[in-house]
């Protein structure tokens, strides 16, 4: 084999063992792809369980951009009265008033991340937080809608409470944003699918973000490509 042909195999080799990391790493990792916007600091709505109120959930509509068809973490900036360690989430589409549409994927976590945004000035008991969680991996069509939840988990049902945050839209990412679409399903509170703004004639925008990985497949695609390339290349040898 000639020297030239030995580089461009030593090449490939180390090309293909990129790609198979690369994929590896996006199993564990994801990009920030949606953000409806941080906290405006302003006000909340109720997104909660075994709080005060035993079920309540708020839900935005987002989507994801091409190439990213695996949602695998959910973020939210929250204005509570406790520190969770546990979150709720689901992820649907067809959502709309006076319907739930159809659910795609749903559980508990364990809170990854948390980190203390402000305190809430009509009542310090009140702080703003920003929560992070790892979700088991759900497929997605890129472009199309699908509406998000978080309701974090309470201990103490006598004084506990939880609102997701209203946003004005400041470092949005990606689309849909805003547009007041946010809608609540509460049963504590009585209301079925309703639009926020409908309900509290105030901000119906709420602060929730998704992260998701691009296609594992394109990775691995092009990993046995390369593979095929080199054995051609030592069959001519």
């Amino acid at each position: 084999m000639k020297r030239s042909d030995s580089q461009v195999l030593r090449w490939l080799s180390t090309v293909i063992v990129g790609a198979g990391l690369t994929a590896s790493a996006l199993a564990n990792d994801g990009d920030l792809v949606w953000f409806n916007g941080t906290t405006d600091f302003r006000d909340g709505v109720s997104s909660e369980r075994f709080t005060r109120l035993a079920d309540s959930r708020t839900y935005e509509d987002f989507s994801t951009p091409a190439g990213y068809d695996v949602v695998n973490g959910l973020m939210g900036h929250f204005l509570m009265t406790y520190v969770p360690q546990e979150v709720n989430w689901q992820i649907r589409r067809g959502v709309g008033p006076g319907n739930g549409g159809t659910l795609i994927a749903s559980g508990r976590e364990n809170v990854d991340s948390i980190t203390f945004l402000g305190v809430w000035t009509p009542d310090p008991t009140h702080r703003y937080y920003e929560i992070r969680i790892k979700i088991p991996n759900v497929t997605v069509t890129p472009g199309d809608i699908y509406w998000v939840n978080m309701s974090p988990v309470g201990t103490n049902q006598n004084s506990e409470r939880a609102y997701v945050s209203t946003t004005a839209g400041a470092g949005a990412i990606g689309s849909p944003t805003l547009g007041n679409n946010a809608i609540i399903d509460s049963t504590s509170l009585g209301l079925s699918w309703r639009f926020v703004n409908d309900v509290y004639r105030g901000n119906g925008n709420v602060s929730y973000g998704v992260f998701a990985i691009p296609e594992p497949a394109s990775m691995l695609t092009l990993g046995a490509g390369l593979a095929g390339l080199v054995a051609l290349c030592r069959r001519k040898k």
